[in-house]
């Protein structure tokens, strides 16, 4: 049947409205946008769930340019802002804020006021962002006043007020789903109390106009902040638990805090987890600060808001520009980090770490046999998990409430006195953090036991000693005045005797020892001379085995028949008694802490935290022990570190105690004392009356030491390995079943003991650029042919060091002249590279400075041509200036000067620029451009008096030339501190991050404290420094005893610094590092070239060490930036040029997965993704097709609609109309017929075999 033309006309028509609606959606849809949501314990952006990070913006209504500040903190990876629609007037003295406020007095809302907090809603919300409105009453003086318990008031809002003004507030950003709110900020503090009967009012009003609107109100800071943020978000129907902890200074304490406002079962907020200013007393460092949004994350946070007091007055000034170099730090850095963090909320598993399962407490700590045991936490399991001090798992079943959280259980009879760790979970892999326990003894009630110091003893000078009990003594290594000594005692520490002595000429030996088959094994790193290699002693047959390696401090540990060491960027591992090396994990410079039961290994790093205000701990059996945080050691048993049983040496200073158990009740604490606090090795036993222990003799290592170990399950099956079986597989690892790994190598340009060689000798300097077009590193370096003295070059790719071209003379110099000391630069501008070197060709052997272009194909770019014709200069500085485009060359002159001068595309050369000429003598420069001040910032090293003597006053300053005018900026800025000595301060090494808006300068100083090595400071473009920086020193890196001769670049790929050194070793290191002097990664990039010496020149070892340190080794160190992070290059022994490559973990050229790397086979065909592609082009096709038959519904309508009586037009309409409906059907009707007859005939899905 027809419909009648009027009736077709208003289906038309309404077919038409529909069309414009559809296409208006699919319009606005396309914009980016953010909508926030709550799914179970966590947030959701638009759909994804996401542990969500924010930044205070708390004065955004004042800022400068909304936009720019959210792309800054986008671009770091913050997910949100928190704004205060009602925040204190910095600018006036009393900070009130009547003027300023979105909300008025009389709870009005000041129309621009509010339209700015719209602007921020609505551009946070384009850029995919949230943002967090906390309101306050406290900043907007009022008719009434709250007051403090102990004297003190404040003149505020009155609630009816306040609550209108929310209430209208929060209307007007009713359309806006990235927005959620905080009623009141800290409603429970004095100042800032808000009664709970206004909470609920206040809540009820904003969910009556808007039933989406997430609400929260935020807690005090307090010590049980969580709890009561978890009971106020049930009380009041919130939906978030917000928690403020601003006096908070302890990551390790974010855990417990997050479980117990889950409990709640509401996403929890952080939103103020800590303050930067009360942080170490306003020495917060980026390190903590991304401690505290890791931990968060792994306990299982929703959000968390990055805290600072730098948004708090902004007055039209940018973000970016508020941030001090530590906040810097923490927005660099802080990403990198959460990616390696588990989130530990529902649903996504626990790792192992405390993630979705946490333990928050257990009541009470220390009970009997046979009584009921309470754990509390968030999402626990009704498996418990109980572990000795030697690592043995039992599992024991007890109860769990509906909510998860709490677990009851029974201590089993089964279990002797002592102290154990306890975890929740069903298996290795689910399972919670840990937490101490202890099974009392008959009487120990809930004490747990006391400690008694039995004896002392001082053993002398030394440092690092190690002790384990073995044979009914105690036995210590311990490393003292060129000797490694092994001694024994009785069990009260008399009786010493001296069992073996070692010559030990240079280094350090971190000795560890161990007892395993009833035989005492000594690891240690073996003395320079000997190769600088971890070496394995064992006393019954004296033998001496070397493994190899010996990286970073404490590169070795011994533990339950296991050896593990540091060696080519990895952590090695093998049975004491030999086998197969298993290679299990990256290497770190502070070195390996402990061996586990398993055989896996725990870093310095992860256990640096262990105990609360204390470092460096170590394990051992029931006992841990760790350096106080003022002097001295502390003991605590059980796992229990809230306070110290006992504490030893409280009147010195103490490093890396270690202790042992001889498996009863006593135990034996070493450690040493510096210079400063007696110069001595100290010893103590200690006695524990709180039962007998079961852990290990050194480290708690569970071996013969006092028992100990577990065998595997009988029912475990690891060969053929439970591949369909997760967790038997990580029972098979857990056990060290698993088929050992081969031993990984990494390939020569990675491998600091195969570097690239080079046939360039840069005995006199080397000179890289790198060329980002076709990832290639220009190597210009002195070398000699003959007698001839000049400058080559050699291009090689970036990727493996690998020749691209033969070796090239750049110099155009006679034969018989010195040519040398050369720097290179690239201008991506011109597509060629600038050379300048040291020539001496004059005829007059003084130096001068020459250069000359050069083309990316190796060919020069015209002639060589003089830059400097001063005499007896010394070239230190070139770099590519790409706004004015021009190169800048720095050197030194007499009497001491620095000077610049610049050379464009066509090789004219400017006059000479002085840069600093204010003291008597300049030298050691470095230069750097500035592109935001565009200005050249040059590091010198002033003598200021006593030159060349004992009492020279040496210092390093930055001097600012304006790189338009030519002409010095201000005056120089000292950044070193005032230190006498010859040479004490020199070296300097400037480079600029645009990034950052922030330089860094480093230089070398000697005679300092921490010794020889690398200092620095950060220089902001306000000129503003940084608290001083120890950057590569022994005490950070205690692998050399001193550190020469950097060299800093600043890589823009990566968004890195890089800075190489001499080791005194003879090797060079790099560290990779951010402007705020934050440490990602310190690692030996060129091994110091083998020198094999016989056992008769060991004799004469020191005569023969100052011998070979001048002939042998790597020299004249430099680095360039790359796309995978860095080239390391030196001169070898003066004979060689040679160099490695350096992986960033900020690297930009990560080969994608499925793309064939250069010079291996094609990667094979993945049959899966044709059936992808297949699904794609067919849901492709459907969306097409519906658009294209829409269109031709409108067109038809239309046609059909204005006809006017036109019968061919109106037929036309009505053909258009029917096609478009008759494909939709076919489309559709296709897919539900195939689906019909077999899903798996629209499922397009090739199946492959495995």
């Amino acid at each position: 049947m027809l419909l009648p033309k009027a009736k077709l006309k208003g289906v038309l028509a309404g077919l038409f409205a529909l069309a414009i609606l559809a296409w208006t959606f699919s319009s606005a849809t396309g914009q980016t946008t953010a909508a926030l949501s709550i799914q179970g314990d966590h947030f959701a952006l638009n759909g994804e769930a996401k542990f969500l990070v924010l930044a205070g913006y708390f004065d955004g209504l004042d800022a400068g340019n909304v936009g720019a500040d959210l792309d800054y903190l986008k671009s770091k990876g913050i997910d949100g802002v928190r704004v205060f629609p009602n925040w204190w007037d910095y600018s006036n003295g009393n900070f009130t804020g009547n003027e300023r406020t979105v909300i008025d007095r009389g709870g009005g809302v000041r129309a621009n006021r509010l339209d700015k907090l719209k602007q921020i809603a609505e551009t946070a919300a384009s850029k995919g962002m949230i943002v967090d409105v906390s309101f306050t009453r406290e900043t907007v003086t009022g008719a009434c006043t709250n007051s403090r318990p102990g004297g003190g008031s404040l003149s505020v809002m009155c609630e009816t007020q306040y609550k209108n003004g929310v209430a209208s507030v929060a209307a007007a950003l009713k359309d806006n789903a990235n927005v959620f709110y905080d009623l009141q900020n800290e409603f429970d503090g004095d100042l800032t109390r808000l009664a709970p009967s206004h909470v609920t009012d206040l809540r009820n009003r904003i969910k009556a106009a808007d039933a989406d609107a997430i609400i929260s109100v935020s807690t005090a800071s307090q010590a049980n902040s969580g709890s009561i943020a978890a009971g106020q978000a049930q009380s009041f129907s919130l939906d978030i638990a917000n928690v403020h902890s601003t006096a908070e200074e302890n990551a390790n304490r974010i855990a417990a805090i997050v479980s117990s406002a889950k409990s709640a079962g509401k996403p929890v907020y952080l939103g103020e987890p800590y303050h930067t200013d009360y942080i170490d007393d306003n020495a917060a460092t980026s390190s903590e600060l991304v401690r505290f949004v890791t931990e968060a994350k792994r306990a299982g946070a929703a959000a968390f808001t990055f805290h600072f007091s730098g948004s708090f007055s902004l007055d039209g000034r940018s973000l970016q520009a508020s941030l001090g170099s530590v906040e810097q730090g923490f927005l660099n850095s802080f990403q990198a980090s959460l990616g390696q963090i588990a989130w530990g909320i529902a649903g996504t598993g626990g790792g192992g770490g405390g993630g979705a399962r946490v333990i928050s407490g257990i009541v009470p700590s220390s009970a009997q046999v046979g009584a009921t045991v309470v754990i509390r936490g968030s999402n626990l399991s009704a498996t418990v998990q109980i572990f000795n001090s030697a690592g043995a798992r039992s599992t024991y079943l007890g109860s769990t409430n509906a909510s998860a959280t709490e677990t009851q259980f029974t201590v089993p009879a089964d279990l002797p006195a002592g102290n154990y760790t306890i975890k929740v979970g069903p298996t290795l892999t689910d399972v919670s953090n840990a937490f101490g326990f202890v099974v009392a003894g008959t009487g120990d009630g809930d004490g747990g036991g006391a400690a008694t110091v039995i004896a002392r003893k001082d053993l002398g000078a030394g440092v690092f000693p190690d002790v384990t009990f073995y044979m009914g003594r105690w036995w210590v290594a311990v490393q003292q005045d060129r000797l490694l000594n092994l001694y024994s005692f009785a069990a009260d520490l008399t009786d010493q005797k001296t069992e073996v002595s070692w010559p030990y000429n240079e280094g350090l030996a971190f000795p560890r020892l161990t007892v395993h088959e009833n035989i005492l094994w000594l690891a240690y790193r073996s003395d320079n001379l000997g190769g600088d290699w971890v070496r394995l002693w064992r006393l019954d047959t004296g033998a001496v085995e070397n493994l190899g390696g010996g990286f970073g401090n404490d590169p070795v540990a011994a533990g339950f028949g296991f050896v593990t060491w540091q060696m080519d960027g990895r952590v090695r591992r093998r049975l004491l008694t030999g086998g197969p090396v298993q290679a299990i994990r990256n290497a770190m410079p502070t070195g390996i802490s402990r061996v586990l039961p398993s055989g896996n290994v725990k870093m310095v790093d992860e256990e640096k935290y262990l105990v609360d205000g204390h470092a460096r701990p170590w394990l051992a059996g029931s006992l841990t022990v760790a350096e106080r945080a003022d002097r001295g050691v502390a003991g605590f048993f059980g796992n229990n570190y809230t306070a110290p049983v006992f504490s030893l040496w409280t009147d010195s200073e103490t490093f890396t105690p270690h202790a042992a158990s001889n498996g009863a009740d006593l135990y034996a604490i070493a450690t040493w004392s510096p210079r400063s606090s007696g110069d001595t090795v100290r010893l103590a036993t200690v006695r524990w009356s709180g039962g007998e222990d079961g852990g290990g003799g050194s480290g708690g290592d569970g071996d013969e030491g006092g028992g100990g170990g577990d065998i595997p399950p009988t029912d475990l099956v690891c060969d053929p390995l439970p591949l369909d079986d997760l967790d038997a597989l990580a029972e098979c690892n857990f056990w060290s079943l698993l088929a050992p790994s081969d031993f990984y190598e990494p390939p020569a340009w990675e491998n600091p003991a195969t570097p690239i060689n080079f046939s360039l000798t840069g005995t006199s300097g080397i000179g890289p650029a790198y060329n980002p077009d076709l990832n290639q590193v220009l190597i210009a370096a002195h070398t000699k042919a003959g007698s001839d003295d000049l400058v080559g070059g050699v291009f090689v790719s970036a990727d493996d060091l690998s020749l691209i071209g033969p070796v090239f003379k750049i110099d155009q110099g006679p034969i018989d002249r010195f040519a040398g000391n050369p720097k290179a630069a690239y201008s991506p501008d011109d597509n060629k590279f600038l050379i300048a070197w040291i020539d001496e060709r004059a005829g007059d052997n003084r130096a001068h400075v020459y250069g000359r272009f050069i083309n990316p194909d190796g060919t020069g770019s015209g002639n060589d041509f003089a830059i400097v014709t001063e005499a007896d200069v010394f070239l230190e500085s070139l770099i590519y200036d790409a706004n004015n485009k021009k190169f800048v060359v720095g050197f030194s002159e007499p009497p001491g000067k620095i000077a610049l001068k610049t050379i464009n595309a066509a090789g004219a050369v400017s006059a000479k620029i002085l840069a600093a000429d204010q003291f008597g003598w300049q030298g050691h420069s470095s230069l750097a451009y500035n592109d935001s001040l565009n200005e050249y910032w040059v590091t010198y090293i002033a003598i200021l008096s006593g030159s060349d003597t004992a009492q020279e006053d040496n210092r390093a300053f930055l001097s600012r030339v304006n790189a338009a005018t030519l002409q010095k900026v201000g005056q120089p800025l000292q950044l070193s501190e005032t230190r006498i000595g010859r040479n004490a301060i020199s070296y300097t090494q400037i480079a600029y991050s645009s990034s950052d808006a922030a330089a860094l300068a480093v230089w070398m100083e000697r005679g300092r404290q921490e010794g020889t090595g690398i200092f620095g400071k950060s220089i902001s473009n306000d000129i503003s420094l940084s608290a001083e920086l120890e950057i590569l020193t022994p005490n950070v890196e205690p692998s050399s005893d001193q550190f020469l001769s950097p060299a800093l670049n600043f890589n823009p790929l990566t968004g890195t610094f890089f800075l190489s050194a001499l080791d005194n070793n003879g090797g060079v290191m790099l560290v990779e590092l951010d402007a705020s002097g934050y440490v990602y990664e310190i690692k030996q990039q060129l091994s110091p070239p083998a020198v094999s010496i016989t056992p008769w020149e060991r004799i004469f070892s020191k005569l023969i060490k100052k011998v070979l340190a001048a002939a042998y080794g790597n020299f004249n160190p430099t680095n360039v930036g790359t796309a995978n992070g860095a080239a390391v290059l030196a001169s070898k022994n003066y004979e060689s040029v040679v160099a490695t490559n350096f992986q960033s973990a900020f690297a930009q050229s990560q080969t994608p997965p499925g793309v064939n790397p250069p010079g291996g086979p094609p990667p094979p065909i993945d049959a899966s993704e044709l059936g992808k592609l297949i699904s794609q082009i067919y849901t492709w096709a459907l969306a097409a097709a519906s658009i294209l038959a829409l269109l031709m519904l409108v067109l038809g309508g239309y046609l059909y609609m204005t006809a006017g009586g036109n019968a061919q037009q109106s037929g036309k309409g009505a053909s258009f109309i029917l096609s478009a409906i008759v494909g939709l059907c076919l489309l559709f009707g296709s897919y539900l017929i195939l689906k019909t007859i077999n899903p798996d005939l629209v499922n397009f899905t090739v199946r492959t075999s495995r």
